[in-house]
């Protein structure tokens, strides 16, 4: 089953990585290697800092594709392999509980928790950086 959700998900994390690997600047790797450093501390420390948005883009559109497709969950788990999505599934079609609206609620809370994680990270993160740009100017 993991193999039909990278198949699902590879051309979504292929074109989000891709997009943040043709705005970043080779100029970048031939500086690092100027000043010293290995190809290992080069891809540590300058290219993965700079694609990191493109990265994280990519495994989340994976991650929603992957647990947006019942369809795979349903038809290739077996039956004593049931995944959260495909009990969801079930649950919808034969029986009428509350699991449904709770799973609902719990993945709501748990995107607003994450969004206000990265709305508190980048806050903290533009009055750091933002008052170290203004006094070097």
């Amino acid at each position: 089953m993991e193999r039909a959700r990278t198949v699902l998900a590879l051309p979504y994390a292929v074109l989000a990585i891709s997009a943040a690997l043709q705005r970043y600047d080779p100029d970048f790797d031939l500086a690092a290697l100027g000043l010293g450093a290995s190809r290992l501390m080069l891809l540590r420390k300058v290219t993965l800092p700079l694609i990191a948005p493109g990265v994280a883009s990519a495994a989340i559109f994976a991650f929603i594709i992957s647990f947006d497709e019942p369809v795979i969950a349903y038809f290739l788990s077996g039956p004593t392999d049931k995944t959260l999505l495909r009990k969801l599934f079930e649950n919808v079609g034969y029986t009428v509980t509350p699991v449904v609206a709770v799973v609902g609620t719990l993945l709501t809370l748990f995107s607003i928790l994450l969004l206000s994680l990265w709305l508190g990270l980048r806050h903290v993160a533009d009055r750091r950086f933002g008052a170290r740009h203004r006094r070097e100017t």
